[in-house]
């Protein structure tokens, strides 16, 4: 196919054949390919001659795109290239999760150029491995060729992106056979925080093994750039899975060439040991090299508080990666840090060290509290990888009553009771307190009507009537459930002289439990209807663990009914006098706090 634009579109299944050329020509200087996402794509050629100089892919002019997921398996022909970019500018570019895979069976021709090489890159053409693509090449038959696998014929860049892959296996036994050539001094392969780049001879190099090298640049200027990788050297004739140098981690790597001959510029690590050693033994004139990924540093922090009562006001708890080190800031209260970098040349101090779990803990000195607003932040730090992560330490805030018809609109109650401020991140926000007005007295057992809730507007100029309420929130980080009772205190309804109502009581009817539009956490239970005996706790509601976050208000009756669901009940037999009479009820919210 000679084309200047071809789209493949998402999803498609290709497979092209031929029996004596290659399969396509990107011909024209704005000719581009685009594959698109979850694509498989099948080339194979045949013969000896033919179209697109008998390769997979040609490029004369333009680009090549290959969308996420998708996968290009190249079967080349003999001598021939799988992928030739002639121009230059020629690109070719993978996005996240693609793959290509090169099988190259056979090799006779010592040549190298843009009809023959495996992957052939002209001056100014670009190869852009993508974040978790791969480039996997597989060279059999290769016999005793010159041939490089991958041949830059001028100024090219090859990159690498983080967690790619490019991996270059080859049986050629020709010391002369490198599996990457650049035949420039400005040329660069330059890869980071790759998942895997090996370079492979699978057998072992005939006659002046020592100068065969898998990586060759001319000129004093080409560059080999490695970050953040562990390394693996095998020397020549060790066919074996077990490597005869390890390094890790290795990170700042800069490795210049004369043509085969390497030499080390720059490299960082997290001893002098390990540097001094990967100096000492490092070439790439080896049997093959090896260059792993060193997984990332995490590291999350639990929410912390201003308030006393919860141990996220003074500990500093989180996850991160295992043996990580972390320092802390943002707070006075965080004291100094006193470990040691593990970096030998690294002046920094830290607070701790992750244990084998990934846990740490830090606890501020006795009496001190982290201070509201303030951002604390976590920096954590292992084989030269780093990560961060911060919280605002919340302050206890006073939650305002709601409208129990209505409650996502904040109100002002008339005879509020007497609750203290700043409870806590969980607490009873507000309590009806329940008046029965004047009333007869009556000889038989007779039930009272409580009066309902009032409120005022903000000057006070309207009042409306709402039913009898209470109000709980609970804003902690982990909830791990409450429980509100309410209790008639034992010594019951009593008159100024101390004469008990004896058997008096209160029940509450047609309770019903709401919260905010905004807020989709499980309900707490409840019943519709319960009594409060004097000295019996009753319960009001109940959340388990997970249940009941955010602010909840339990109010009895509606606007209809409000009237009617709260009563003080006196039974025949009180005695009741022409006097007041007055009783406390304790309302009681319990919860276990998080141990996390």
């Amino acid at each position: 196919m000679e084309i200047t634009q071809l789209e493949v579109l998402d999803n498609a299944v290709v497979d092209m054949s031929t029996i004596n050329a290659g399969n396509i020509y990107l011909y024209y200087a704005t000719g581009r390919m685009i594959i698109g996402d979850d694509v498989k794509m099948t080339l194979r050629t045949a013969g000896t001659g033919g179209e697109a100089f008998g390769a997979n892919i040609y490029i004369q002019n333009g680009r090549i795109d290959i969308g996420n997921r998708s996968e290009l398996h190249l079967n080349a022909r003999a001598n021939s290239p799988a992928i030739s970019m002639y121009a230059s500018g020629a690109h070719f570019e993978m996005s996240e999760d693609s793959k290509v895979v090169i099988r190259a069976d056979g090799r006779t021709t010592s040549l190298n150029g843009w009809g023959y090489n495996i992957i052939y890159m002209g001056a100014g053409s670009t190869m852009l491995i993508g974040n978790k693509s791969s480039v996997e090449i597989d060279a059999v038959n290769q016999g005793t060729t010159t041939s490089g696998v991958i041949h830059v014929a001028g100024a090219a860049t090859f990159i690498v992106a983080k967690e790619g892959v490019l991996d270059i296996k080859s049986d050629g036994t020709n010391p002369s056979h490198s599996l990457m050539t650049f035949l420039s001094s400005a040329s660069t392969f330059t890869f980071a925080d790759a998942q895997r780049i090996n370079l492979e001879k699978t057998r072992a190099v005939t006659g002046n093994a020592a100068n065969s090298s898998l990586i060759s640049i001319s000129g004093s200027g080409g560059l080999l750039d490695v970050d953040i990788q562990a390394a693996k050297q095998w020397r020549h004739g060790n066919l074996t899975e077990e490597p005869d140098f390890s390094w890790s981690p290795i990170f700042n790597l800069k490795v210049n060439f004369a043509s085969t001959l390497s030499s080390i510029s720059n490299v960082s690590s997290i001893s002098q040991e390990i540097v001094d050693h990967f100096r000492a033994n490092f070439t790439t004139r080896a049997q093959r090299i090896l260059f792993e990924y060193i997984p990332d540093v995490e590291v999350h922090l639990e929410p912390l508080t201003e308030d006393p009562a919860l141990e996220g006001s003074r500990i500093i708890k989180g996850k991160a990666t295992p043996y990580s080190v972390i320092r802390f800031d943002g707070d006075p209260a965080i004291p100094a840090p006193q470990l040691q970098s593990p970096s030998f040349d690294d002046n920094s101090l830290f607070h701790l060290q992750a244990d084998a779990n990934g846990d740490f803990s830090l606890t501020l000195a006795e009496g001190d509290r982290f201070t509201k607003h303030n951002t604390v932040t976590a920096y954590a730090f292992l084989n030269g990888k780093f990560d961060t992560a911060e919280t605002v330490v919340q302050e206890i805030a006073t939650m305002n009553p709601r409208d129990p018809i209505a409650p996502d609109i904040e109100v002002n109650p008339e005879n509020k009771p007497d609750i203290p401020e700043h409870l806590g991140f969980i607490s009873i926000d507000f309590i009806s307190q329940y008046s029965f007005g004047d009333v007869s007295i009556s000889a038989d057992t007779k039930q009272y009507k409580a009066l309902p809730q009032r409120l005022s507007s903000a000057d006070g100029s309207v009042t409306e009537e709402r039913p009898n309420y209470v109000q709980i929130s609970d804003r902690r980080a982990q909830f791990t459930g409450w429980e509100l009772n309410a209790t008639l205190s034992a010594a019951g309804f009593r008159n100024d002289r101390g004469e008990e109502l004896r058997g008096a009581r209160i029940i509450l009817e047609n309770a019903v439990m709401l919260t905010n539009a905004a807020n989709s956490a499980i309900p707490p239970t409840y019943s519709e209807s319960m009594i409060l005996d004097p000295g019996v706790p009753a319960l009001i509601a109940e959340a388990d663990a997970n249940e009941g976050s955010g602010t909840w208000i339990q109010r009895y009756g509606d606007m209809g009914t409000m009237g009617d669901s709260v009563k003080l009940e006196v039974p025949i037999g009180s005695n009741p006098r022409n006097m007041t009479y007055q009783a406390t009820i304790e309302w009681e919210l319990s919860f276990v706090p998080s141990t996390e």
